[in-house]
């Protein structure tokens, strides 16, 4: 689990980061520090595109950045070491999907803001995907499915689905953690830096 979540907040932080440098510039500020970062999470976790243009994203922003981060998970699964037997490209594309279910689960709030010039300073509580329930869920919907007839490679593959579903079903951690985020005034627009934009990917799984 902690590998998975290494590979999961690598894949998300630099897609983030390519994306948000990239709609810098475009057109009026529209929003204050507190909004763009509620629009911000928003859009990468809930897909709501009702207010991108407010933090400087158009649609094809938004559509690019959504196909980058879904094939930047097929290619975390891939590096995860996991033979292409087990891990088959059926049972990627079921746990991509299901984490971007997931996503849209988890359970955050924006919080005052202050600022200082050009950088201003948000608070975020923020419920990430409790691992180690979502692991040992998987571990025991695996062994009550178990049969004789199973091999090694169907039983490993009944695990990753049932890890898959507790994404899906949001399975959060209990108490939120509170996040300080920066974000800088960029042209127009208030972006998370690069720190904040990892703090934020990394809190969405929680490994004890």
């Amino acid at each position: 689990m902690k590998k998975l979540k290494r590979i999961f907040t690598l894949i998300l932080t630099t897609v983030m980061t390519t994306m948000l440098l990239a709609s810098c510039g475009l057109g009026k500020t529209k929003a204050t520090p507190e909004e763009s970062a509620k629009y911000f999470l928003d859009m990468v976790l809930k897909g709501d595109k009702s207010n991108i243009d407010k933090i400087g994203f158009k649609e094809e922003d938004y559509t690019e950045l959504k196909t980058n981060l879904e094939d930047s998970l097929i290619e975390g699964f891939e590096s995860a070491g996991v033979s292409s037997d087990i891990l088959t490209d059926e049972i990627k594309n079921t746990l991509k999907n299901n984490m971007v279910v997931g996503f849209s689960k988890v359970e955050y709030e924006v919080g005052a803001s202050s600022i200082d010039k050009k950088v201003a300073t948000v608070e975020v509580k923020i419920k990430g995907f409790d691992m180690n329930k979502i692991a040992d869920q998987a571990k025991t919907k695996t062994e009550d499915n178990y049969n004789e007839s199973m091999t090694e490679q169907q039983f490993y593959q009944e695990n990753y689905k049932f890890v898959g579903e507790g994404f899906a079903n949001g399975v959060l951690v209990e108490q939120p953690k509170t996040l300080t985020i920066k974000l800088n005034k960029v042209k127009q627009y208030w972006i998370p830096d690069e720190s904040s934009s990892k703090l934020l990917m990394e809190s969405l799984v929680v490994v004890p």
